[in-house]
C-alpha cells in the first residue's frame, strides 16, 4: 500500500529549493507567481519516484523560456529550437530540483532518470495521476510551473 503524502505543509519549503535551484545553477532570482498553465505548447521535464511514495515532479515552461535556461545552464549561445541540449539541460534541472524533494518525501524513495519532452500540456499523461501540488514561478525569462503528483494505488486484489 502506497504511502500517503501531504505536501501542503511543505509548500514554503519546495518554494525555497526552487528559489536556490535557479539561483545556483541558472543565476536567476525566481519567485512565486499565480500564473496559469497554458494551453500552448510547453516543454516538460520529469522525474519520478518509486518506493514507499510513487509520484513525479514535473517543470514545465515554454520552448524559449527552456532556451533560455538551457543557454545559462551551459553558457551557451541561446538556441532557437528544442534540441538535445535543451533536453539535457531540462532534464539535469529537473533532477536536481527531485532531489531536493527527497528530503521531505518518505524514507526509501527512489528518483528515476529525467525525461523530456515538448508538445501540449494535455499531450502528456501520467498514469493514474493525481496532482498534489502546482506551483507556479516568474523569473526575468517567463513564468514556469512545478507539478508534483502522485500516483493512485493499485486496484485491490480480487
Amino acid at each position: 500500500m502506497q504511502t500517503q503524502l501531504q505536501l501542503d505543509e511543505f509548500q514554503a519549503d519546495i518554494y525555497q529549493f526552487a528559489e536556490g535551484v535557479f539561483l545556483s545553477m541558472l543565476g536567476l532570482y525566481v519567485q512565486p507567481s499565480d500564473a496559469p498553465l497554458p494551453s500552448s505548447e510547453i516543454v516538460t521535464a520529469a522525474v519520478y519516484f518509486a518506493g514507499p511514495w510513487k509520484g513525479a515532479v514535473l517543470l514545465q515552461c515554454d520552448p524559449r523560456e527552456a532556451c533560455d535556461f538551457t543557454s545559462r545552464l551551459m553558457g551557451l549561445p541561446m538556441s532557437s529550437e528544442f534540441d538535445d541540449d535543451v533536453r539535457d539541460a531540462m532534464g539535469e534541472i529537473v533532477n536536481i530540483l527531485g532531489g531536493n524533494l527527497k528530503p521531505i518525501l518518505p524514507h526509501g524513495v527512489a528518483l528515476s532518470m529525467p525525461s523530456v519532452v515538448a508538445g501540449f500540456p494535455s499531450s502528456l499523461r501520467i498514469c493514474g495521476n493525481a496532482p498534489i501540488l502546482r506551483l507556479a514561478f516568474s523569473c526575468e525569462a517567463g513564468p514556469f510551473w512545478l507539478t508534483i503528483v502522485g500516483l493512485s494505488e493499485d486496484p485491490p486484489k480480487a
